[in-house]
């Protein structure tokens, strides 16, 4: 069995992804408007992400696609970033550590 593991780093506008597909690594920059049909046609896959407003609606709507949602708690994801944190190494860095501090109220209500 293969496990696809993507990082997300979600924002305003633009979203950084970086993919772990099949042992190959991919990073994909998308538009808001773009995200969900991208996700949609994506293999089901592990999706980790800060947890905040809007990754909460995202994650709704990612696990209704057939994916799990992994939502890392806010005050541990420091923990993630080593050196400068950028916008496009964080979701790198999201797939490289298992998630061992999640939300722990989100996993609890789904």
């Amino acid at each position: 069995m293969n496990l696809n593991v993507v990082g997300l780093d979600i924002a305003k506008l633009v979203f950084h992804m970086f993919m772990m597909q099949d042992g190959k690594a991919k990073k994909k920059k998308l538009k808001r408007s773009e995200l969900l049909a991208f996700v949609a046609q994506m293999p089901v896959s592990v999706i980790a992400m800060e947890a905040c407003g809007g990754a909460h609606h995202w994650a709704r709507a990612f696990q209704a696609l057939g994916h799990e949602v992994v939502l890392l708690n806010t005050r541990f994801v420091k923990a993630f970033v080593v050196g400068n944190k950028t916008i496009t190494t964080t979701p790198r860095r999201f797939t490289r550590r298992p998630a061992s501090r999640t939300n722990a109220a989100w996993r609890s209500r789904h």
